[in-house]
């Protein structure tokens, strides 16, 4: 189920996107059936005491609106590790295979505890490959989770294919698009062209720093909903 970015198609006219904070559970709902794409539902369930995180997933799942849709998970920046390196030279069905060697030294986990895909990037002298590499374990808790709460969980992704699949949506892809998500302390930078990542760049300033700057009156959920519009809006949108 770890399936990331565009790799697993669905042809549902709806799908749904769960994004799991420290402060509650982002949820977005799209239309498919529209041209483009219509945004049916995108709201921040907040988590307070004494309230539990299943509780307030059970509730997120019973939303109308989600009814049927099937649904994907992001991952938090801090349950995976995404790294770029030279793409080994073996066959792509012994890709996952060859980088386990590569990436042994690279992650803080046994690798036979990971759960790894493989994007690659075309172009380039060197042929270059994105890996990720996220715990077993973690990954089943969150399908476990999502399922038990009512979802029908198709896909675990990272907000790095969720910017990648949400800028595939605009007319500029073909030539390439420049991204930017923004949360309360952080922020993610992509480019992207033709449904590709070709560079992620996690950042550590975000929109509590640059508010009173300029000016913005940026409440905590809208804040959040920003950042989901691009998290949970993932990859089936392709």
């Amino acid at each position: 189920m770890f399936g990331l970015g565009n790799r697993k198609k669905n042809t549902a006219a709806g799908f749904a996107g769960v994004s799991i904070q420290s402060d509650g559970v982002a949820v977005a709902c799209v239309d498919r059936s529209q041209s483009p794409p219509e945004l049916r539902l995108c709201r921040h369930f907040p988590l307070d005491a004494p309230v539990t995180l299943d509780e307030v997933l059970r509730t997120a799942a019973g939303e109308r609106t989600l009814a049927g849709y099937p649904a994907s998970v992001i991952l938090g920046a801090d349950d995976f590790s995404l790294m770029l390196l030279e793409k080994p030279p073996v066959a792509d069905e012994e890709l996952r295979a060859a980088v386990q060697w590569k990436i042994r030294d690279l992650i803080d986990f046994p690798v036979e505890e990971a759960v790894i895909d493989v994007l690659s990037i075309p172009g380039g002298r060197n042929e270059m490959v994105y890996v990720v590499a996220a715990r077993q374990a973690v990954v089943r808790e969150q399908i476990q989770r999502l399922e038990q709460a009512g979802f029908a969980l198709e896909v675990v992704d990272i907000p790095e294919m969720a910017q990648c699949n949400l800028a595939g949506l605009l007319a500029e892809d073909e030539g390439g698009v420049a991204m930017l998500s923004l949360r309360g302390t952080s922020g993610l930078f992509t480019i992207t062209r033709a449904g590709t990542l070709y560079l992620s760049r996690r950042l550590e300033t975000g929109l509590d720093e640059l508010a009173p700057d300029t000016g913005l009156d940026l409440p905590g959920d809208e804040a959040d909903e920003e950042g989901l519009s691009l998290d949970a809006i993932s990859s089936e949108q392709r």
